[in-house]
């Protein structure tokens, strides 16, 4: 059985002030943020996918290698272990194409931002970082967080100047919309 939305309910979420209708606001917000966000990464997704699938280059067997292990320490860092050499690396093949995939694209990303001069707009990023920041509760310290962090700002500094290679391309290529549901484009399944 739901819960009866009503004040109480708010109240729960931490909205003392505004009730049920403040609740719907941050409610529908958040829809939008995340559905925003998954048009952007599938749009992204075919664009890459579309880059990778035109542009067939033999890469440097080093910058795959190098790619490999650092998929492979990545997995080990989220699953809390390290490892202290290489035969404590999970198997290199599971790795390889998605390291292969990602050095194309570095090389493709960087010889199209180098070519058409693609600069990250400043503004661009600081709207990103309020975007994220918003989806937190103490968004005013993550917001300061990712300011003091020179590694986290280049994430997102990194993030946008990708979003403007895929508006760059986007925007050379021929694009047809399709239209989607909430529920298609997030992955969401209701309740009912």
């Amino acid at each position: 059985m739901l819960p009866e939305i009503d004040e109480a309910f708010a109240e729960a979420f931490g909205l003392h002030e505004g009730g049920v209708s403040k609740l719907r606001e941050e409610v529908r917000a958040s829809m939008e943020r995340e559905a925003q966000q998954a048009i952007r990464n599938r749009v992204k997704t075919q664009v890459f996918d579309a880059l990778a699938r035109e542009n067939a280059v033999d890469l440097p067997k080093s910058l795959v290698d190098e790619q490999v292990q650092e998929l492979q320490l990545d997995l080990l860092r989220r699953s809390g272990r390290e490892a202290k050499d290489a035969s404590q690396l999970p198997p290199r093949e599971p790795f390889e194409e998605p390291a292969r995939r990602r050095v194309l694209l570095g090389l493709l990303i960087g010889e199209l931002v180098r070519r058409e001069n693609l600069q990250v707009e400043r503004e661009k990023v600081m709207e990103r970082l309020e975007e994220v920041a918003s989806a937190y509760p103490n968004a005013e310290e993550v917001r300061a967080a990712y300011l003091q962090s020179p590694d986290a700002l280049r994430q997102i500094e990194q993030s946008v100047l990708e979003d403007q290679v895929v508006d760059w391309i986007a925007a050379q290529a021929q694009v047809t919309d399709k239209p989607v549901s909430f529920a298609e484009l997030t992955g969401f399944k209701s309740a009912a």
